[in-house]
């Protein structure tokens, strides 16, 4: 088959003959896809209705790339999820402070800090909290607190006894994480055999 140049259509009759030939060799070029294009009688090639039928196709094909099968509305909403998935969190690294008090009073602060620890998860600002093995930074442990900006983190971090007195002392860091992981914490207590 010769090339077709816009040119070169004079007439109808010669136009509808010449793209009902080039049409199945540009859209299906082998297999089932063509036997099927070629088997309609094309009376006119209608280029807006292709156009309009590939426009519904791109469109319906982004929209399901944009939100993946199994996408919970209700669940992310709940959880203050960005389109992502993602929200902000603010992690806080625990350094060994200059405070040197009793040992009488370091167990009571840590009993005390414990406690608060275990109040701000209930309610839902502390998501993650633990001790890091000894290293030579002097880092003791990390808190992820369930809010927005340092300024949030930092009042509710002066509820800590132990970092009230200065036997701890905290850095604060916007963090960017998964807005699903406040969910963990029920799977938490049904392994937990002890608690602190």
């Amino acid at each position: 088959m010769k090339a077709i140049k816009p040119g070169q259509l004079r007439h109808e009759g010669q136009q509808k003959s010449e793209w009902r030939n080039l049409v199945p060799h540009i859209v299906a070029p082998t297999g089932r896809l063509r036997q099927l294009f070629c088997s309609f009688q094309i009376q006119s090639f209608n280029m807006k209705a292709l156009l309009i039928f590939l426009s519904c196709c791109c469109c319906t094909g982004l929209t399901a790339f944009a939100q993946p099968a199994g996408f919970d509305k209700k669940l992310a909403d709940s959880l203050g999820a960005d389109a992502y998935g993602m929200k902000s969190y603010v992690l806080v690294m625990l350094k060994s402070g200059t405070g040197n008090p009793a040992k009488e009073t370091v167990d009571s602060l840590f009993r005390g800090h414990m406690e608060n620890i275990g109040r701000l998860a209930k309610e839902g600002k502390l998501i993650v909290a633990g001790p890091l093995k000894k290293n030579d930074k002097n880092y003791r442990g990390i808190f992820i607190l369930n809010v927005k900006t340092v300024e949030e983190a930092t009042a509710l971090l002066q509820t800590d006894p132990a970092i009230k007195r200065g036997v701890l002392v905290a850095e604060s860091y916007g963090w960017y994480g998964s807005a699903a992981l406040p969910m963990y914490l029920p799977y938490h207590n049904a392994i937990e055999q002890q608690s602190h």
